[in-house]
């Protein structure tokens, strides 16, 4: 690949990621500092970092706001405990619901279900999430373990890269930069990386805990060949180069082929970095709407009022005091509690002494409203009674479980354009990956080959997270109502049930089903259903014919037995 494989290009992609992004910086430097500054890499010597940078943050509400919004859409969109998703056809919902298809893709499902509880990406998600509240964006990557069965993923610090993207908003460049110990880079890459000298000299003398600037640039790639198992000629060309920013440039070859070492060079036959973005903007790379941002006011200023308010506690708790001149060392120790101080009786003695600031506590309590104030509008830019359900219900503890669940839905319909950019840039394509790997792997092989009917049909994803019930919500109500209704209509005339004849149940059931989430394996396919009604209705037609020949046999019986004369109906009926 042309972009790549020469020095210059590769570059000039490289500066020009980094120009765009360059705008968007000084706002994230801003809102580090008064939210997350330990996540924030804007230099690569921002990595490894064990010093305090959090020290204009004097009140926690935000901190407290991240990690609740992390656990609640964590729990809401991708909950582990639960089957937060089922693959399925696109745009083919009968297909899906065919027995033999139905039983293929749910045990994909779970396949790929075990594949991610069994990797780190339940432990990336959260930060991940996190790092999208208060930043707008954050990126994950999903890869093949090393020599071993499984996938890695990998969440990259805010600041530390920068994407480029195609004219449909979807996310196809990524290049970050970051620091790697001599010890990862030899383990990574082995005897195969390309090293400059530098790094030579400190493999040689065991340096291992060294750090090394790495850079890793993923592009489409120009030399693309379809159906090619090369990775030189796959979609995406991945490359990691060393930097050469440690202070020792001078031990980098540089000139000619140099120029063009890389570490490793590699190939993905898909993207292998997803990228959530809060919202979307046309002709924006970055986004431009996240709570971080919309709160930044709301947090500097909790900031200052938190400082401000010990400052006024402080003058009254702990004065500056004005003393007259001839006390001057006799007290200057101050006014220590439990102390002693010894002044002549006469003269001086009962001068007043008295605190530099005359402060009035009622001042102070205006200032700690406005901060509960701040703090509400704080918490509600990052959805906090969203995913604090009951605590936002003082006004009626005695709600009911229903009454909390439909506010909870109410609340989290508030989520649904991040939801939805976070299914496009996140979910979706993770689990694609995810797919591809586990079929690379040959992990799907064990539930035979794929059933005849999803042969050349996209494979796709429904969602079936509180988040994702919550936008299904509308469809499913109406429903629901619709059954209900019939229901009842059909019990008010026990003797008349044709009303059931303008719906159709198992339809009805499936759809409802799909929408509220519920585990496809406990809803059987039509043709599942019809065979068992057919048998029921082969059983009881034999039992009814069974009850027939047993009547019929003990008629026979009967008639065997019975006396046949003149006076008998029996004898009259034949003739006696």
């Amino acid at each position: 690949m042309a972009v790549l494989t020469n020095k210059k290009k590769r570059d000039l992609l490289i500066e020009e990621l980094k120009q765009n992004r360059s705008s968007y910086e000084t706002v994230w430097q801003e809102i580090g500092q008064y939210d997350l500054p330990e996540r924030l890499r804007l230099n690569l010597t921002d990595q490894n970092r064990g010093d305090r940078r959090n020290s204009t943050i004097y009140n926690s509400t935000v901190i407290e706001c991240v990690e609740t919004f992390e656990s609640g859409l964590m729990t809401a969109a991708t909950d582990p405990s639960s089957r937060w998703f089922n693959q399925t056809v696109a745009g083919d919902r009968e297909r899906a619901e065919f027995g033999p298809a139905k039983r293929y893709l749910d045990g994909r499902t779970q396949i790929i279900l075990d594949q991610i509880d069994a990797s780190n990406m339940y432990q990336s998600l959260p930060t991940g999430y996190g790092n999208e509240a208060v930043f707008g964006i954050f990126a994950m990557s999903i890869e093949e373990v090393m020599g071993k069965v499984g996938i890695h993923t990998r969440i990259f610090a805010p600041g530390s890269f920068w994407i480029g993207q195609d004219d449909e908003a979807n996310v196809h460049t990524f290049y970050t930069e970051h620091r790697m110990t001599v010890r990862q880079i030899y383990d990574r890459f082995g005897k195969r990386g390309d090293f400059s000298l530098h790094l030579k000299d400190l493999i040689d003398k065991a340096n291992w805990e060294e750090w090394v600037d790495v850079g890793r640039l993923i592009a489409p790639n120009e030399e693309y060949k379809p159906g090619s198992p090369l990775a030189r000629y796959m979609p995406f060309k991945s490359c990691w180069f060393e930097i050469g920013t440690s202070g020792r440039q001078s031990n980098y070859k540089v000139g000619g082929e140099y120029d063009e070492m890389y570490l490793s060079e590699g190939g993905f036959e898909d993207f292998p970095v997803m990228v959530g973005r809060w919202s979307l903007t046309e002709g924006d790379v970055y986004p431009n709407e996240y709570p971080g941002l919309r709160s930044l006011g709301d947090t500097k200023s909790l900031q200052i009022g938190e400082k401000r308010s010990w400052q006024g506690i402080e003058k009254l708790i702990n004065p500056h005091w004005l003393a007259p001149e001839s006390l001057r060392g006799t007290m200057d120790h101050g006014f220590l509690p439990g102390g002693t101080s010894y002044v002549p009786l006469g003269g001086e003695f009962g001068k007043q002494i008295m605190p530099a600031h005359l402060m009035d506590p009622r001042y102070i309590q205006p200032l700690e409203e406005k901060m509960r104030g701040i703090e509400a509008r704080v918490k509600e830019a990052f959805h906090y009674s969203t995913f604090r359900t009951f605590d936002s219900i003082e006004d009626r503890p005695n709600r009911t479980a229903t009454e909390v669940i439909e506010r909870k839905a109410e609340k989290l319909l508030t989520l649904v354009k991040m939801y939805t950019n976070l299914q496009r840039g996140v979910l979706r394509p993770a689990l694609a990956r995810i797919d591809a790997i586990c079929e690379k792997q040959g992990m799907f092989e064990q539930l035979g080959p794929p059933p005849e009917a999803l042969a050349n049909h996209f494979k796709d994803y429904t969602f079936n997270g509180v988040l994702a019930q919550a936008q299904r919500m509308n469809r499913v109500q109406p429903n629901q109502t619709i059954v209900r209704m019939v229901a009842e209509l059909a019990a008010a005339t026990p003797d008349d049930q044709s009303i059931w004849d303008k719906i159709d149940r198992d339809q009805a059931l499936d759809v409802i089903a799909t929408d509220m989430g519920c585990d496809p394996s406990i809803i059987r396919s039509d043709e599942d259903a019809e065979a068992r009604r057919a048998q029921r209705a082969q059983q009881q037609q034999q039992a009814q014919q069974m009850a027939q020949m047993e009547q019929a046999s003990k008629v026979a019986g009967n008639l065997g037995k019975a006396q046949v004369t003149e006076d008998t109906a029996l004898g009259k009926l034949v003739g006696a």
